[in-house]
Order: structure tokens, then C-alpha cells, then sequence
């Protein structure tokens, strides 16, 4: 895992991602003049996904976890969290913490771009 905070920011007008470098481009008073709804933050877990793509909180992501010589595998499609502590994945009442040493991740979509990856 990575210790850098790094951020993505989601323009609600304009509907696209802000990448981290232009995150860190933009000045304060640009993004408060604009107003704090239009813009949300949204932070790196710190992991990356099966195919090394960069995994975020908003993001959603396909969780397969199983354990060897268990019975049980969990396998998820949800929302990445930050819960007590910890980067989750969540749907519902259902979820998994991010990383486990058994567990694949793959990013299928965002929480502003996907939202329909959610639906029952």
C-alpha cells in the first residue's frame, strides 16, 4: 500500500473526473468560488485493482474473496467505503474489506458514471 494521500475530484457540472495532478493544479479559491457541492473529493484506497488500475472511494468494484478449504466464498459487487477505519466494499447490508490476502478486485465503475452497476 501507498502512505500518499492522493485524490480524484468528480465535477458535478461538467460530469468528469479531475485528475490528482489537477487536483493539486487548482487553487483553493477557484474551487470554493465555484461552490463545495459542484466539486467532491474522492481519495485513493492506497490499492490497486487486478489490472493495476487505481482503486478509490465512489468506486465500484467486483470483490471475489474465497479461502482455502473453506466453504464459503464471497463475492460482491459494491461500493468502496471507508468504515471504522478500514477501505470497504459494500452493497446493501452485505460487504467485504478491501484487502484480504485471498481476495481479488476489479474496478468496473464509479458511483457518478455507473450508478446503474448498482441496481438489483
Amino acid at each position: 500500500m501507498d502512505d500518499k494521500i492522493e485524490l480524484r475530484m468528480w465535477d458535478t457540472e461538467e460530469k468528469q473526473f479531475m485528475s490528482h495532478s489537477r487536483v493539486l493544479e487548482s487553487r483553493v479559491s477557484d474551487i470554493e468560488k465555484n461552490g463545495q457541492e459542484r466539486f467532491i473529493f474522492q481519495q485513493y484506497t492506497g490499492l490497486n485493482d487486478k489490472d493495476g488500475r487505481k482503486i478509490y472511494a465512489g468506486d465500484i468494484v467486483k470483490h471475489e474473496d474465497f479461502s482455502i478449504g473453506c466453504t464459503i466464498d464471497l463475492n460482491i459487487t459494491g461500493v468502496v467505503k471507508m468504515v471504522d477505519g478500514s477501505w470497504c466494499v459494500e452493497r446493501g447490508d452485505n460487504g467485504d474489506y478491501l484487502f484480504t490476502e485471498t481476495g481479488t478486485n476489479e474496478v468496473i465503475g464509479s458511483i457518478f458514471e455507473n450508478p446503474e452497476l448498482l441496481e438489483v
